[in-house]
């Protein structure tokens, strides 16, 4: 699966930062905000990631969902998708930029 779900998997994403002046690490994408301005993820149905894989596995086997309900849920996880790939994308950027 990982090869299918690289912001997933991978360990720059996934990884934490530290902030100069403070000890503890922070998740990357607490501080993409600061980094690249915009809304961050609160403003979805489906917000963090944990949550993107349950939900990916009610949609798949979940017989018991309506058909309304499986077009909602597809629709809040492909536009979590949408979030997390401009938000990679724009982090790119922001990083060459200040290359």
């Amino acid at each position: 699966m990982c090869s299918r779900a690289s912001s997933i998997c991978s360990p720059s994403y996934e990884s934490t930062s530290t902030t100069p002046g403070s000890a503890a690490p922070r998740p990357l994408k607490s501080v993409l905000p600061a980094l690249v301005g915009g809304a961050g993820y609160e403003t979805l149905d489906v917000a963090e990631g944990g949550t993107t894989s349950v939900e990916l596995e009610r949609l798949m086997f979940d017989e018991r969902l309506s058909d309304a309900e499986r077009a909602k849920l597809r629709a809040s996880l492909l536009a979590y998708c949408a979030m997390d790939t401009q938000r990679l994308v724009d982090f790119a950027k922001r990083l060459r930029a200040l290359a």
